[in-house]
Parts: C-alpha cells; structure tokens; sequence
C-alpha cells in the first residue's frame, strides 16, 4: 500500500510540474502597431510563460494608415520559426486578426496650416503685406509613421515671394519620410504708392501728386509703399496716372542748379570771405561742385552747405 501512494504522489508532482510550464497565447481579432515591426505582443494575449516573448518580432508592420489580415497558422508560423521554444504553446483565440498601422494624416488643411506657420517663421523677410498662399495644387491625403514629426518649407527662390513651387520634407524621428513638391504662388497685397495724376519728367513731388491704391505687389520689382520717401523727390521721367512708383524713378532736387547764381563763403582759420559766383554745375547738399568766382572769373570748388550758398574751406 505505501509503494502505491508513493507512485501516485510522483505521477502528481510529475503532473504538476508540466501545468506549471504550461504555454497560453491567445491571438487577438485585432491589433494596431505603431513600429514598423509586427510584434507577438502586439498579436496575442500571453500568459507568465509567453510573456518574455512579447517584443519577439514577427514580420514588417503595413505601411502607415494601411492594414493586413494574417491567419492564425500563419502568425503561429512566424512564432515557431523564431522562437522553436514556443512550438508546444497552445493557441486559442481569433481565427485571423487585422493588423492596422497607426500613423498621422497629412491632409489639405494641415499642409495649408504648415505653409501659415511657415510665413509666419519667415515675416522678418517679407514686405509689411497681408501675405498668403493662392492657387495651390495639394495631393491627397497621406499618412505618416507615428514619432516627432519635424517639418522644413524649401522656396524655389530664395526671396520666397517670387516662388511658384515649395518643397515640404517630413522627418519623423529625425529620419526623412516623405518629400512633397507644393505648385501654387503666393499673394502679397499691399497700400501701394501710385501716380495721382499724369506726371511729367522733373516733377517734385508733393502729397497731391501720389495715391495709395492696394496692389498685389508680387508682380513689382521695387514698388514704394512709404509716400514719405518720395515727397520732395524729382521725377527722372513721365508717369501715367495710376502707375505704382519704384524709388529708383525719383531722385533729390539739387539744392544749386547749374547757371544759378550762388554765395561763396571762403573760410580761412578764422577768417571768414563772401563772393558772388555762378554754379557751373547741379549740386546736392553736401556735394562738392565747380563754381566761378564773378569777380577773379576763376573757377573753384565748394561744398553745397544750403541753397544758393557754396563753402570753399582753404
């Protein structure tokens, strides 16, 4: 009777053993990855015994956005194979399961809030205008892989205004995931300084001669929007009404026009000469002209120090 008993005891602990090493994976109908590999964790249910094998990778995730339905012999395959320790697991659970990659969507609205953002980056190299992109060509929605998402704007030309395409590169964990050639323009609109009426050639302009008329100024190569800087100023030629006025159309009066008849100051130390003279040129003030003295007839030069007065320093 002790013989018995004993057997039965070890038939027990032997029992007990093999319950205790026991493999449980139980698939799941569906599962969502983030990484580019397929993990058993992200598939299955795992008991104490499976878990360590929760990171064991099994085969390539979908591309971001997409899905893939795998059989339960087939992921049951992809176990086995690389991890033989598993072979005697039992399997419960669903038949197949959908495995969906999770990512993030790019679609129109976001690509136009990256192209704001990106304006609003660069506002130090624009004109003072209410600036925005128009007639833009987006692609259909995509997705990227899940990671920080870091985003950089190329302009076809440096000066941004001037560009019809933008370059957008998407890293994603500091790996670039994605390039997207953006085709449009952009929109500059602007209070411009314009022609309030047919001006001739050598007009001095004053507030009555100049309109502000907004104006996409994209299009303009040197468009003035500051009527300031050009009050006083001479036109270098005629300009129809309505015409948007460059600076480099302008130029200062002189404060000596050539033949005028001028003051010449001559300083010596302390010693201070007027003559009279005339102008044998146009001068601007403080530039250095050639004048003739009326009475020695002798032609010097003078620093234009106000109208209708020269300064000859010896």
């Amino acid at each position: 009777m002790p013989q018995l008993v004993s057997i039965a005891l070890l038939f027990f602990i032997l029992l007990g053993a093999s319950g205790l090493s026991a493999q449980e994976i139980s698939l799941h109908s569906d599962a969502l990855v983030e990484n580019s590999m397929v993990t058993l964790g992200n598939l299955a249910e795992l008991d104490e015994n499976t878990a360590p094998f929760a990171a064991l990778q099994l085969m390539q995730s979908p591309d971001p956005g997409q899905e893939r339905t795998l059989s339960a012999a087939l992921v049951r395959q992809a176990v086995v194979q690389r991890a033989p320790e598993l072979n005697q697991a039992t399997w419960s659970g669903a038949q197949t399961v959908t495995v969906r990659r999770d990512g993030l969507v790019i679609d129109q609205p976001a690509l136009e809030q990256l192209l704001a953002g990106y304006l609003r980056a660069n506002h130090e190299r624009l004109p003072k205008a209410r600036i925005a992109f128009k007639n833009m060509q987006f692609p259909a929605s995509f997705v990227l892989p899940k990671g920080r998402l870091v985003t950089e704007i190329i302009p076809a030309d440096s000066r941004i205004l001037g560009s019809r395409r933008f370059t957008v590169i998407f890293r994603v964990d500091g790996q670039v995931v994605r390039n997207l050639s953006l085709r449009g323009e952009l929109e500059a609109l602007a209070p411009v300084v314009t022609a309030a009426a047919d001006l001739d050639r050598g007009t001095v302009l004053g507030e009555g001669d100049l309109d502000l008329l907004e104006m996409d100024i994209t299009s303009l190569r040197n468009p003035c929007l500051d009527p300031g800087a050009l009050l006083g100023k001479k036109l270098k030629r005629p300009v129809r009404r309505g015409t948007p006025l460059d600076p480099a159309t302008v130029e200062m009066p002189p404060v000596i026009s050539r033949g005028e008849t001028v003051t010449i100051l001559l300083s010596r130390g302390a010693l201070s000469l007027t003559a009279r003279g005339q102008a044998l040129q146009n001068g601007l003030q403080d530039e250095t002209i050639r004048v003739r003295n009326n009475d020695s007839q002798r032609d010097i030069s003078g620093r234009v120090l106000e109208p209708g007065v020269v300064m000859v320093e010896q």
